[in-house]
């Protein structure tokens, strides 16, 4: 029997863990991996938009209850770009997301992959720090990648277990108007309004003792 290695990672850098989930699964299941993606019994922010954990093309799907398991992955020591796990995540219209950190856990066989990497579509590094200004005010969909790599088989394999995206999802504030658009329509209603004075009937009133 193979066994598996489990991996537990939050990768981030803030302090602030439970500031809200904004996309995460708990993936249970008989056979997960017959679908790409996978979306049965994720939870999603109200207003949030996602994809479900999909699989590059590079890797198949593998037999793997209660998770989301797959082979084929790169037995070179560096990234194969289709050797991956993917998340696409975006906030409804009106509304911004600040990520604070990703944390799943995953398994591999023992010849699975041996390194792993987090990308993102919007940074190139391989170092993400999801608290960082990159990942703040989020208007637009963001796709995540999670890269395995250094299996010393191609039938190694290796899945996500669970995973959570955290962050709070707010609405976007209304945007103040312009202070120079305000003054001119103030210059416009007093211009309006001395234009209404200017018009009005004279009348004389005079007391009863003159």
């Amino acid at each position: 029997m193979i066994k598996g290695l489990a991996l537990v990672l939050a990768l981030s850098y803030c302090s602030t863990i439970n500031a809200g989930i904004i996309f995460s699964n708990e993936i249970t299941g008989l056979a997960p991996e017959n679908f790409n993606p996978f979306m049965d019994g994720q939870f999603v922010d109200a207003h949030a938009v996602v994809s479900g954990i999909g699989r590059g093309s590079g890797i198949a799907g593998t037999s793997g209850q209660d998770r989301y398991n797959a082979r084929s992955w790169s037995t070179s020591s560096t990234i194969d770009l289709n050797d991956c796990f993917r998340f696409t995540i975006a906030p409804q219209a009106g509304f911004e997301m600040d990520y604070s950190d990703f944390i799943y856990t995953g398994q591999r066989s023992t010849s699975g992959p041996t390194t792993f990497s987090f990308r993102t579509s919007v940074a190139s590094s391989a170092t993400i720090n999801l608290s960082s200004a990159l990942f703040q005010n989020v208007t637009a969909p963001i796709e995540f990648r999670l890269y395995g790599y250094g299996a010393s088989l191609a039938s190694g394999t290796f899945s996500t277990n669970d995973f959570s995206f955290n962050g709070p999802v707010s609405q976007i504030s209304a945007i103040p108007e312009p202070p120079s658009a305000a003054l001119g329509v103030l210059a416009m209603t007093a211009g309006l309004w001395h234009s209404r004075l200017r018009r009005l009937p004279l009348s004389t009133t005079t007391s009863a003792g003159e």
